[in-house]
């Protein structure tokens, strides 16, 4: 799921999904992929919550990830950097 929203937010700003208030395993699972709760939305169906994943914010963490992993890489290897 992390690759096809960043395979997505290629050609978009934003992802928004909709998910049943009930479905935990859903709720843990947006949330792992780096979705953000937005809003609760009422729906025929029931209540759904609002979840949606910036572009912008995600460049930002994966810029600052790649920076931790790189440190962690240096720290390894004994290559520390000041």
């Amino acid at each position: 799921m992390s690759q096809l929203s960043r395979t997505l937010l290629q050609r978009t700003q934003s992802i928004c999904v909709l998910v049943n208030e009930k479905n935990s395993r859903a709720h843990s699972f947006y949330e792992r992929a780096g979705f953000k709760r937005r809003a609760i939305y009422d729906t025929i169906a029931g209540t759904a919550v609002v979840y949606d994943w910036d572009a912008e914010a995600m460049r930002i963490r994966e810029i600052a990830n790649r920076g931790g992993r790189q440190r962690a890489l240096d720290r390894a290897s004994g290559e520390e950097h000041a």
